[in-house]
């Protein structure tokens, strides 16, 4: 239409994944083995954040256990296991990076 076309194009903003409601904010955190993911980890759950963490087969990760994190072995090369990982997530909180 002609009005459609004065304000440019339209834009579906249907949600595409079902988020938690505000009040459960329940985060991904990559990283978490390392001290900058462990200080993030920390401070979300003292903010009020369920967390879930995404680590190696190999990562050390007991200092996330007493912090009531929930850890998923993984790789984060596997599309199956990220979908997976994703399940419920209202945030993503990205700090993983490949150190050599």
């Amino acid at each position: 239409t002609e009005d459609s076309d004065a304000h440019g194009p339209e834009f579906d903003t249907s949600p595409r994944r079902t988020l938690p409601s505000e009040s459960m904010k329940h985060a991904l955190l990559t990283g978490a083995s390392g001290f900058v993911g462990g200080e993030l980890a920390s401070l979300l759950v003292a903010s009020g954040y369920r967390v879930r963490a995404i680590a190696r087969p190999t990562s050390k990760v007991s200092h996330l256990s007493t912090l009531g994190v929930e850890v998923v072995r993984g790789s984060l090369t596997d599309p199956a296991f990220l979908d997976r990982s994703l399940q419920d997530i209202s945030h993503v909180f990205h700090v993983a990076g490949v150190v050599s």
